[in-house]
């Protein structure tokens, strides 16, 4: 009868019980458990159920590193950037209470739209990419747009089965960023379909806006080819349970808002009238009191 050598039939086992997590897919807990094999001087004092919750962890944080990744890929970004690029400002517009707002994901809570105003080269790329990748970084669902690329998509469906999958799927999207929003004016096929965009998005899920028009001003961006009741009734699903943040640019860049004579634009962001650049927006203290 042979005797087996209990210090090979230990490390065959050790080794089958690795490569049998690999099989079923857990590769990170997988080396985890060959860490503790190889290192048992370190691992042996503690409890068999604390290795095996280190090992567990350890699957957890790499799935959820996937996960992350995964929404980062599905959300289009077109910059690498997260909230530690974002520097508070006073001056820019920018209070500590904004950017705490901002990182603490409450708008999404409390599935409020937010709408970034702001001249041009004021850094509203650059937000918006900060706060996406923010929220994809804590498991929150993500897209971003630019102008009318998402209400172009919507339109390019030819059938109502199409168009409502489409409506399906991106209102599953926790947040949905509208970056350079208003830089081409809307037909009204495009207002209509952001309409229903917003519309299966009230008061349920958020959505973030970045343009060079004040509140005033977005009237005129989503005309809907002069038909007044869309026109006002989009403005309203953007604006009316938004929290808005005035951004102001860089002094000695000196560039302004969209020219807009009917609102006093002069292009160098002097002019008087609600969401001018003068105005800094304290995001915290609206946010609780739903204040513009």
């Amino acid at each position: 009868m042979m005797n087996n050598d209990p210090v090979k039939e230990l490390a065959s086992r050790r080794s089958d019980t690795v490569m049998l997590m690999r099989r079923l897919g857990l590769n990170a807990m997988a080396d985890h458990v060959r860490t503790q094999f190889e290192q048992s001087s370190v691992y042996s004092p503690m409890s068999f159920e604390a290795r095996l919750y280190e090992a567990l962890q350890a699957q957890e944080d790499y799935e959820t590193g996937r996960a992350r990744e995964r929404l980062i890929s599905r959300a289009h970004f077109r910059m690498s950037c997260d909230m530690s690029f974002i520097t508070v400002s006073e001056s820019r517009g920018l209070s500590m209470q904004d950017k705490q707002y901002l990182i603490s994901m409450d708008y999404l809570r409390e599935h409020k739209n937010i709408c970034i105003e702001a001249p041009s080269a004021a850094g509203k790329t650059t937000l918006c990419h900060a706060v996406g990748r923010h929220c994809c970084s804590h498991g929150h669902s993500v897209l971003y747009t630019r102008k009318t690329e998402l209400m172009d998509e919507f339109l390019s469906h030819t059938t109502n089965a199409m168009k409502q999958r489409f409506r399906t799927r991106i209102g599953k999207i926790e947040l949905i960023i509208f970056d350079d929003f208003g830089l081409d004016r809307l037909t009204e096929n495009q207002c209509s379909a952001l309409y229903d965009i917003l519309d299966d998005r009230h008061d349920r899920l958020s959505t973030m806006f970045a343009t060079q028009h004040s509140r005033k001003g977005l009237g005129k961006a989503v005309a809907a080819g002069g038909n007044r009741a869309v026109q006002e009734a989009l403005v309203r699903r953007i604006t009316g349970n938004a929290v808005t943040l005035k951004l102001k640019p860089a002094p000695e860049l000196g560039v302004g808002y969209i020219n807009d004579p009917s609102l006093g634009r002069t292009g160098d962001g002097t002019g008087e009238d609600e969401g001018s650049a003068d105005e800094t927006a304290d995001v915290h203290g609206k946010a609780g009191t739903g204040e513009m």
